[in-house]
């Protein structure tokens, strides 16, 4: 799912499902907590697509 956002890749999708466990709770997190794991650019296009 997270591999479909433009910018996203392999590497980044790990990244954030091995921190947060799971889509759902990706889903819930806010921009801030998303940045401190992949930094500002990719949190913001992960976070916009899913809200």
């Amino acid at each position: 799912m997270l591999e479909g956002i433009d910018g996203i890749g392999d590497k980044t999708a790990e990244q954030v499902l091995k921190k947060f466990k799971s889509v759902k709770r990706i889903k819930e997190a806010s921009l801030k907590d998303l940045s401190e794991v992949v930094g500002w650019s990719k949190a913001k296009k992960i976070y916009e697509n899913f809200h």
